[in-house]
């Protein structure tokens, strides 16, 4: 007699058999659900990729916010965190005083550009995106997606040359009430 000595997990059998077939089968209770993420090598802390990513989804959801921040033209996570780093140069480089402007300053500092690199190339830019997430670790307020998606579309517009003040003065503004709120 020849027994089955390996059988390969199977997703979509909810069925456990004890002592090759001599017991009744069970039912299992819970199938297996849920969805697939890449895993990659990054420099950045799992919770700040975390938080932007459902930030990100929390706009993409919301078709004024999605508008808002040309969701289209971020297709990947770098891309958005290098966007909302041009977004904090432009409150730190345009913005004269204020708590966002405290924050691009230790944001900026921490994260010096290399101003030997192409502004597009910069590194610098992801790591202060990636800086400006964090700060929604410490507190959540209902601003924090509308924040979000006025910096990615500052950051973008910026990477396509077009300088758009009022958008500026607006991520300025919402940062600034988000960090009244979060204190």
């Amino acid at each position: 007699m020849i027994g089955k000595i390996y059988t390969p997990p199977g997703f979509f059998n909810n069925q456990i058999i004890h002592n090759n077939g001599t017991q009744p089968q069970k039912t299992l209770k819970n199938q297996i659900t849920g969805s697939v993420i890449s895993v990659k090598n990054t420099n950045y802390d799992f919770r700040i990729m975390s938080k932007e990513l459902s930030l990100y989804r929390d706009v993409k959801s919301n078709p004024l916010l999605a508008s808002v921040a040309d969701t289209k033209s971020h297709t990947s996570q770098n891309d958005r965190f290098s966007s909302l780093g041009m977004a904090v140069t432009a409150i730190y480089n345009m913005v004269e005083d204020g708590k966002a402007k405290e924050k691009s300053i230790d944001i900026c500092n921490k994260n010096p550009r290399d101003q030997s690199i192409e502004l597009n190339l910069d590194s610098s830019l992801t790591k202060r995106g990636a800086e400006y997430i964090h700060q929604f670790l410490d507190s959540e307020t209902p601003l924090d997606s509308t924040n979000y998606a006025t910096g990615l579309r500052v950051g973008s517009d910026m990477k396509i040359t077009l300088l758009d003040p009022i958008m500026i003065h607006q991520f300025n503004s919402t940062w600034n009430i988000r960090l009244n709120m979060a204190t």
